[in-house]
């Protein structure tokens, strides 16, 4: 399989982290529009919080640079060292379905239980991925 291939799952991750910032923004600006918030608490987060679901959008962008990060370097890793193959697709695929579930819950309902099921189903897909490549990169001779 191409190493191109890799850049879909990768796409998939960067459309999602825009569109939670544009959802962010629009969560920021109903909040100063409304007055629940003044316009200055973000040019240094001082002064009392903005309502839970202006803070819930800021908290899933922040989460956004953080795990998916490890995402990241696995795919361009397996691209550097051309190992892309249908497993390490597939599982790049469902870490951002997982990554897509847990925004989707994190800024809808935020039910705690199943948004860690999300988390969690996202970050053994990772180590699965890591796990992966590391059995691509040196299986031993003789094995498919």
């Amino acid at each position: 399989m191409e190493a191109k291939w890799m850049l879909l799952p990768m796409l998939g991750q960067t459309i999602l982290t825009f569109e939670v910032m544009q959802i962010a923004r629009k969560r920021r600006l109903k909040a100063v529009n409304s007055g629940e918030v003044h316009g200055t608490y973000f040019k240094t987060m001082e002064g009392p919080p903005p309502p839970r679901y202006v803070l819930q959008g800021d908290q899933m962008i922040l989460n956004l640079f953080e795990t998916p990060l490890l995402f990241f370097v696995v795919a361009v890793a397996a691209m550097g060292l051309n190992l892309i193959d249908p497993i390490l697709f597939g599982l790049g695929w469902g870490f951002v379905v997982s990554r897509v579930w847990h925004a989707y819950i994190k800024l809808t309902h935020n039910k705690i239980k199943k948004r860690a099921i999300a988390f969690a189903i996202s970050c053994y897909i990772i180590l699965l991925m890591w796990v992966w490549l590391v059995w691509l990169a040196f299986k031993p001779e003789g094995f498919a």
